[in-house]
């Protein structure tokens, strides 16, 4: 089953202190959210959606969404 998805795109301070590209990805179903992803490539979108596809509850496999999200969490 397909599961539908957003990702977030936005900065958040990393473990050295310095703001950096991350994303966010969120199911539409249950809510549940991984990230940060460090980057704003395909390559972070692929492993937030594989990370998510695993870690949640909804048992869909997430795919690249048609829709993404410009944020700042700070």
């Amino acid at each position: 089953m397909i599961a539908h998805s957003d990702i977030e795109y936005t900065t958040e301070e990393n473990e050295d202190g310095h703001d950096c590209d991350c994303v966010y990805a969120t199911c539409r179903t249950t809510g549940c959210s991984v990230g940060p992803i460090w980057g704003h490539h395909e390559r972070s979108i692929r492993r937030a959606l594989a990370t998510l596809s695993q870690e949640c509850d909804c048992g869909g496999f997430h795919q690249v969404p048609k829709r993404r999200l410009q944020h700042d969490h700070s």
